[in-house]
């Protein structure tokens, strides 16, 4: 069972339009398309409580590097969206 949310596949639709063949975008990839600062993204990926999924692939512990799936950050605006 699959559950529509509104404005899913336009959003997708124009990440892919930014970004062809990404399935993955980095923090500073991710700021520009949502219009956010990339600190807001890097927050929201290191929230504790109900974060933007991403994955750490920086070796240390100091400037992490994050990959944002795509779809994780489409449902994360949409969910922002509907809470404002």
């Amino acid at each position: 069972m699959s559950v529509r949310v509104d404005g899913y596949m336009e959003t997708l639709a124009l990440i892919q339009s930014i970004y062809p063949d990404k399935a993955f975008l980095r923090v500073g990839e991710a700021a520009k398309v949502t219009g956010l600062n990339a600190k807001t993204i890097k927050a929201a990926i290191e929230k504790k409580y109900n974060p933007l999924p991403a994955i750490n692939v920086s070796a240390g512990i100091k400037n992490k590097t994050y990959l944002i799936p795509v779809p994780s950050l489409v449902r994360w605006v949409l969910d922002k969206k509907g809470r404002r």
